[in-house]
């Protein structure tokens, strides 16, 4: 099992100031996190794909270069591919650059556990027909979460920011008013969505890898 984080790169109030973070200032902060990242031995770094005033992630294959360049070991990828707002294969080319950029170290992400299940086996077979290793292939899935000191300052820390970006997205779209408990209770019914205690890490990542155990498990060859 690989561990990783994601950015969406969104423009959140600080919670301490109550203001904005520029965004040349929150871009060079998204940088620092990946590179921290990398410092502390995370396997993974994402970074998202969203074309909205206050997310700074509509071009991740241009951040993504910038943090390979800042980088050692780290494996980038995005973390959602906007296929409607994008050239399939341009899309591929820009990954495949920026893949030779980072010396091998890119893939893309995107999708639900449940809508892109069928996708997997089609990906396993094209992996190898095209002469690839089968122990050498990856698949990976995404967790929605925050992690504390305990569940409940996890719990706390997250939900000032989770408030603020599902609300702004819910008055374009439609949804209902965001309360905490929407955010708790999503944490309590799904492996997906994870506010816990780092002491909690191994249990919930115990949970993901049990509840998906087919979806996680090695090609057929």
């Amino acid at each position: 099992m690989e561990i990783g984080i994601d950015s969406f790169a969104m423009l959140l109030n600080d919670p301490a100031t109550g203001r904005l973070q520029s965004a040349i200032d929150r871009m060079e902060s998204v940088l620092a996190e990946v590179e921290l990242a990398d410092q502390v031995g995370l396997d993974v770094f994402g970074m998202g794909e969203h074309h909205r005033e206050n997310a700074l992630d509509s071009a991740p294959a241009v951040i993504l270069a910038a943090a390979a360049a800042r980088t050692k070991s780290i494996r980038l990828t995005s973390a959602v591919a906007v296929l409607s707002a994008a050239d399939p294969v341009r899309l591929f080319q820009e990954f495949a650059t920026l893949d030779l950029i980072s010396r091998g170290l890119v893939a893309i992400i995107g999708g639900s556990f449940e809508r892109f299940l069928p996708l997997v086996e089609l990906y396993r077979r094209a992996w190898l027909a095209a002469g690839h290793p089968s122990e050498e292939q990856r698949v990976g899935v995404h967790a929605l979460g925050f992690v504390g000191e305990t569940d409940k300052a996890a719990r706390e820390a997250f939900f000032p920011g989770w408030f603020q970006m599902f609300t702004d997205a819910g008055r374009e779209r439609g949804w209902p008013r965001q309360r905490r408990r929407n955010s708790t209770s999503c944490a309590a019914r799904t492996v997906r969505f994870w506010l816990a205690a780092r002491r909690r890490l191994r249990q919930r990542s115990s949970m993901l890898t049990g509840h998906w155990e087919g979806f996680l498990a090695s090609p057929s060859k």
